[in-house]
């Protein structure tokens, strides 16, 4: 059975990093995507309050956005893609780190 690694990470430079750390350990095949957090979301629909308005008028950069890894992987490399991870981002119980969980696939078309 194959499960979907997911990871997202609030430090997107280390993306590319994490990616060859996998790829070099035999896990291939996943796809980045660019997201953004709820709080984000939430902060970007509201109405500028005048320290935001200042910010934005100084030209302060805005906050990245988060970064999706997605790979399906045999069952049997689920362990070692969550090793890589941990080795590459750190510890991911620490606050703004990052998430990572699997879920397994019922079905999949094109997935060697």
């Amino acid at each position: 059975m194959h499960q979907l690694l997911v990871v997202i990470l609030k430090k997107s430079d280390i993306v590319d990093t994490l990616m060859q750390r996998l790829a070099e350990e035999g896990v291939k095949g996943g796809s980045v995507v660019e997201t953004t957090g709820m709080a984000k979301s939430l902060k970007n629909a509201s109405d500028l309050n005048i320290i935001d308005a200042i910010s934005e008028l100084f030209g302060s950069e805005p906050v990245a956005n988060s970064k999706m890894i997605m790979i399906a992987l045999p069952e049997e490399k689920l362990q070692t893609a969550k090793d890589v991870v941990h080795e590459v981002c750190g510890d991911l119980t620490k606050p703004n780190a990052g998430v990572m969980f699997a879920l397994p696939i019922s079905f999949s078309e094109g997935i060697n």
